[in-house]
């Protein structure tokens, strides 16, 4: 029976089968949209799929014999059902922010990317999602963006709470963004970054915010829970998708995950890696978590890392 209604669909469709469309997307920091066929333009180019390069310069490309206008900042997506998928990146030349936001969208947090070398990953990037976790993913995204010519500093957040096998630190994405006038961090892992207001936090922000017990809203700009179901310990085994479901369930979990894991910043520099110690009182327990850190008081931490001599007002 099965064999017969295979026959008959083939029937119906031709002795040549299905024909496979290019399904083509568009996502930015905001939405995603499907593409549509451009008009045709003097100053086409075609698309060679094969090269995996994943940064395009701006331009109408030739995909599968279609063109598609890819000028706009965002992460293009060619899916050829049942033979390819294909994902290239279009660089905003100006704004970080906007950059940081899309890179970050090349992947899901998981693991099994997270020891591929650079050039594995950009080649990985080229046809599917990355998983990574938070450090993995902010060095990528990191190197990517200095390599097209923004500058970047992964920054780290630490738990001052009894330690666990699994939550006590993270990692970030933080630059200084012209449009603000002030350094700002973005969480490449999970997609989103940190207001108080209309202020758009640093890290150093963050966690004093944290630390003062005061509120902020985590802004994701994510458009759906980008995790790894499949996320397990390389080493144990130990299945994480329990835990990691349930941290994306909602953005109040979220940010009760980050009220623990971003209590103190710490910034490496030069082999170094300095921690800001919030009290005097504070310093015997910051050390004791790492005593090759070099703590620093708020002060002494903003004056070297973010070029103020004072706390921010409020």
């Amino acid at each position: 029976m099965i064999k017969k209604i295979a026959f008959l669909f083939r029937k119906l469709l031709g002795s040549k089968g299905p024909t496979e469309e290019v399904i083509a997307f568009l996502e930015t920091e905001t939405d995603i949209v499907q593409l549509v066929e451009a008009p045709e333009k003097v100053s086409q180019q075609s698309l060679d799929l094969q090269d995996e390069a994943l940064i395009l310069a701006p331009c109408i490309y030739e995909v599968e014999g279609k063109l598609y206008d890819c000028t706009r900042p965002g992460i293009y997506r060619f899916a050829v059902p049942q033979k390819a998928n294909h994902q290239r990146v279009v660089l905003d030349r100006k704004n970080v922010f906007t950059n940081a936001k899309i890179l970050s969208l090349l992947s899901i947090r998981g693991n099994c990317d997270n020891h591929s070398m650079f050039s594995e990953k950009l080649s990985k990037a080229s046809k599917r999602f990355l998983r990574l976790t938070c450090t993995y993913n902010s060095l990528f995204v990191g190197k990517l963006l200095s390599q097209n010519g923004f500058s970047t500093r992964m920054v780290q957040g630490h738990t001052l709470e009894s330690l666990n096998s699994f939550s006590n630190g993270h990692s970030l994405l933080e630059f200084y963004a012209d449009f603000f006038g002030k350094y700002i961090v973005v969480d490449v892992d999970k997609k989103g970054f940190f207001r108080q207001g209309s202020k758009v936090l640093s890290m150093f922000e963050l966690c004093r915010t944290i630390f003062l017990g005061e509120e902020f809203e985590f802004v994701s700009y994510a458009k759906f829970s980008m995790v790894d179901l499949r996320f397990s310990d390389l080493e144990t085994g130990f299945d994480y998708s329990f835990y990691e479901y349930s941290q994306y369930a909602s953005s109040l979990r979220m940010v009760q995950t980050l009220k623990r894991i971003c209590q103190v910043p710490l910034i490496s520099e030069g082999g170094s890696t300095y921690a800001c110690s919030w009290t005097k009182e504070m310093e015997s327990i910051v050390c004791g978590i790492n005593p090759r850190w070099i703590i620093l008081s708020p002060e002494s931490f903003l004056e070297k890392f973010y070029h103020q001599g004072q706390l921010p007002n409020g």
